[in-house]
């Protein structure tokens, strides 16, 4: 009897690992994922692909199925636990701690979006103007600050 309560109880640990939701994404890769990459040539397209990170198995949780229509506006919401080098930040839900989910919204038109918005919730851990070499600690990437979005502009 305790060999099957052990192996129950062990079952159960192993399937809650494994069946974790929300699952965790570092904030480089959700920024990775939805910022245009010049590199590639896709610097100025019309529009990005509303379906980017709505995959099966997407570490994110998508508030509708598909689009919402609001006046002017199309929009896509979505929440995940998003970490900075592997760190979540945990926020207290009801008596247990828990990791706090961000926000993640794109908007633009029908046929894609053009901007996109992550945000991060209130946390004593996240301070306001944080440097990008803070929030991506050991990755290689570039930046540019943009003064205008004219297309005379070099980015």
């Amino acid at each position: 009897m305790k060999k099957l309560t052990a192996s129950v109880i062990v079952s159960l640990i192993v399937f809650s690992c494994f069946a974790q939701y929300p699952k965790k994404i570092e904030l480089f890769d959700v920024v990775k994922m939805y910022a245009p990459d010049s590199i590639k040539g896709d610097d100025n397209p019309g529009a990005y692909d509303w379906n980017i990170g709505s995959e099966k198995k997407s570490p994110f949780k998508w508030k509708t199925e598909g689009l919402e229509f609001t006046d002017d506006k199309t929009m896509k919401r979505a929440q995940a636990i998003m970490t900075i080098n592997g760190k979540s930040y945990e926020c207290a839900a009801g008596t247990a701690k828990q990791a706090c989910p961000w926000s993640l919204i794109l908007s633009g038109a029908r046929a894609g979006y053009f901007k996109y918005n992550v945000v991060s919730p209130n946390h004593a851990d996240i301070k306001p103007k944080t440097k990008l070499e803070d929030l991506f600690p050991n990755q290689k990437f570039t930046a540019t600050l943009v003064k205008s979005c004219d297309k005379s502009d070099k980015m």
